[in-house]
């Protein structure tokens, strides 16, 4: 991949199966695609519409070296738009939200949202209020 080469979308989690669907929808449309996966051997590398791939450090444990990484390929590139598979990527990227979109947009709705849908006491919280049967919760 040449170092100043245009590229559209970035993809995350290129070893899960979901980011495979997305690439080949993307790629369908004749979008140009980088696809980033923890391993080399990542699911959706093997996809022919994956013509760019990338190796980066897991978004779980090293969610720093993680954004650093995707924030690198998306200025380099001149990436448009940064679509976080799985929530560990998305809440790696969303870390740093503002930073990112100073160069790209993020694929997902805005922090407050992300908060309210991955924290269950939240999402509990609203649904009671809205009147939603829930099943009684305990902390411990």
């Amino acid at each position: 991949m040449s170092r100043n080469e245009p590229i559209e979308v970035l993809i995350t989690d290129g070893n899960r199966r979901p980011s495979v669907e997305v690439v080949r929808s993307l790629g369908r449309q004749g979008v140009s695609l980088i696809v980033v996966g923890e391993e080399p051997g990542s699911l959706a590398f093997s996809s022919r519409y994956a013509r760019h791939t990338a190796v980066s450090p897991p978004p779980g444990s090293e969610p720093d070296a993680y954004f650093e990484f995707i924030l690198d390929l998306v200025k380099r590139h001149g990436i448009e738009l940064v679509i976080p598979v799985l929530d560990t990527s998305l809440l790696a990227l969303d870390h740093r939200r503002a930073e990112l979109e100073q160069h790209a947009c993020l694929a997902a709705a805005d922090s407050q949202a992300l908060r309210s849908v991955l924290d269950k006491r939240i999402n509990l919280r609203l649904a009671n209020r809205l009147g939603v049967p829930c099943p009684a919760q305990y902390e411990l």
